[in-house]
């Protein structure tokens, strides 16, 4: 690409290199400063987010629920044993069903 300026009536011939888009945007953007800079914290962000798994394996707030469930599930299965037990005791006699089902449904 060519282009002609007239400096006090002298012409003067300026020949411009050709480029395309893309290279005249990287350009100017590489130009920018503030461009370039937050360019670059954003991939530092998203790097931190694609290795968080390797930079923090540990999920805290999952073990504190897996603590809680495993709590939970002993304290259910003894319960369930303490009521089998109560149940054999009682054999097949009516009343003590009738006094056993009362019991188990105030908890």
């Amino acid at each position: 690409m060519t282009a002609q300026s007239t400096t006090a009536g002298v012409t003067a011939l300026r020949v411009r290199k050709e480029t395309n888009l893309w290279v005249d945007a990287f350009g100017r953007l590489i130009r920018n400063r503030a461009a370039v800079v937050g360019g670059l914290i954003v991939i530092c962000l998203i790097l931190t987010a694609i290795f968080a798994p390797l930079l923090a394996p540990r999920d805290y707030a999952s073990q504190v629920f897996l603590q809680w469930l495993i709590k939970e599930q002993v304290e259910e299965e003894k319960n369930a044993i303490q009521i089998l037990e109560t149940l054999k005791m009682a054999g097949d006699k009516g009343n003590s069903l009738v006094m056993l089902d009362q019991k188990l449904a105030s908890r």
